[in-house]
């Protein structure tokens, strides 16, 4: 799931357990708007995400699930009745290849993204296989 793929009253999770609902098109932009008197409620502008829902401000702030509009009674509100999971980050394991960039396995797809690049596991074992080869000599 993208940003360009949000609606106006989804509701978004992000990795700390904050909620917040989508609202497209405020006097203050897009914005991920929630409870703001409570300590589970998120407001941040979208445009402080990247495309891949992952925050410009640190981890702890990516979003990690993506859920549905509510029924009209609590659409708006950051209340889970009536709403679908659509999408949940699946990136669980990473590895910290130094200051600058992380590898984060996606299993789903069999790849490693690093940065803005996407390697197929196929690549990664011929990798591994040169750096083991050299050692065994």
């Amino acid at each position: 799931m993208d940003t360009s793929d949000l609606k106006t009253g989804m509701l978004l999770i992000d990795r700390t357990g904050c909620k917040g609902v989508v609202m497209l098109g405020t006097r203050d932009g897009d914005v991920i708007a929630g409870d703001g008197a409570r300590a589970e409620g998120m407001w941040k502008p979208l445009g402080n995400m990247n495309e891949d829902l992952t925050s410009e401000y640190g981890e702890y702030a990516d979003i990690v699930e993506v859920w549905s509009y509510g029924s009209n009674m609590h659409g708006a509100s950051l209340r889970m009745d009536d709403r679908k999971l659509l999408w949940k980050r699946n990136d669980t394991e990473k590895l910290k290849l130094n200051s600058e960039y992380t590898a984060v396995l996606d299993r789903d797809n069999g790849v490693v993204k690093v940065g803005c690049q996407t390697f197929n596991f196929f690549t990664i074992r011929k990798l591994y296989e040169l750096i083991y080869e050299k050692r065994a000599k």
